[in-house]
């Protein structure tokens, strides 16, 4: 649909049928444009600057090793970047654009909060892919976070085509419905999933696991300047990125009913834009003291690769790759 006021209503019921809808044409190409030139930046200076995953308070550089195939199996991938709002006025402004503010209106009330706000990328080559999962699993603490099925939603603006070469997001439609969590880590975990990306068979065989049939996955295909939304309770995923050049760029922000959410900055009082402010508490709860420290790096991924340590230091690094793994982000 093209956003217009009187698509509210259109809005509301796909997304509350299927768990997901998109909003087509949302975003100019000057826009789009403006937004995927601060994207190559931070891209370009955050590889320039870091050299493994980076956390100062809820800002996060999400890097990982040897996630590039062939020849350049050593290579560093940035997946993603946290709360770059608090320091870029262009990004700042597009989080809390009216469009935005339209749809999350729609779906959540015009009263609402801000816990994520992410730069995503899927580099050419690399093996960057997510299984199918609910987010829901990473809105805790429960009494933080409350009656997520109703009040909360993630959204994306594409800044450049998602489709199956690309590595675009796949949903299955209804899989919200149920208001449950299906227990896809436990399963995962079970079959070995997050040791490597998994093999096509191996994602019926998670998905049968769970009762659901991977046949009935839909490729949610967007243009850049669309915006897809996704319900927490959602089973979703994205695959392998095979194009030469697209990185497939994508804004993440994360919305919540404020009434319901003790976390997170408020980014619209009763449809009123609010400035972002200082940091806050949204899920670390050490946010503090890695702002205090100028920040820590976390030598292990969140799924046991990434840099090569010597013996002396791995116990410390897989600590810390367990902190890391509770950071709240977004996958696809």
């Amino acid at each position: 649909m093209e956003w217009a006021s009187s698509s509210a209503a259109a809005l509301k019921e796909a997304y509350d049928r299927d768990g997901y809808a998109i909003v087509r044409g949302v975003f100019t190409p000057a826009e789009v444009a403006e937004m995927k030139g601060r994207f190559d930046d931070w891209r370009a200076t955050m590889l320039a600057t870091h050299h493994a995953t980076f956390v100062r308070g809820n800002h996060r550089v999400w890097m990982t090793e040897g996630g590039v195939g062939g020849e350049g199996a050593s290579k560093r991938v940035l997946r993603g970047v946290q709360w770059p709002s608090y320091t870029d006025a262009t990004l700042d402004k597009y989080r809390t654009d009216p469009r935005l503010f339209a749809i999350a209106e729609a779906l959540i009330g015009r009263d609402v909060k801000q816990i994520i706000n992410q730069m995503h990328w899927k580099q050419p080559g690399s093996l960057t892919t997510w299984r199918h999962h609910q987010d829901v699993r990473a809105r805790k603490p429960d009494s933080a976070f409350r009656d997520l099925w109703a009040s909360y939603i993630n959204s994306g603006i594409a800044l450049e085509r998602f489709d199956d070469e690309t590595g675009a997001m796949s949903v299955l439609p209804g899989s919200h419905a149920a208001r449950k969590d299906y227990g896809l880590e436990a399963i995962a975990a079970e079959m070995g999933l997050d040791t490597h990306a998994p093999t096509r068979e191996e994602e019926v065989e998670f998905l049968r696991r769970a009762g659901h049939n991977h046949a009935q996955l839909r490729t949610m295909t967007l243009a850049p300047g669309d915006v897809a939304v996704w319900h927490p309770f959602a089973i979703h995923g994205g695959g392998v990125n095979t194009s030469k050049d697209s990185f497939r760029s994508f804004y993440i922000n994360g919305f919540v009913t404020a009434a319901n959410c003790d976390r997170g900055h408020l980014v619209w009082r009763d449809g009123v834009a609010q400035p972002l402010g200082e940091p806050v508490l949204i899920q670390l709860e050490n946010f503090k003291e890695t702002i205090a420290e100028g920040g820590r790096y976390y030598l292990v991924d969140e799924f046991g690769g990434g840099s090569r340590l010597d013996d002396a230091l791995r116990a410390a690094a897989e600590a810390r790759a367990r902190e890391s793994a509770s950071m709240n982000v977004v996958r696809d």
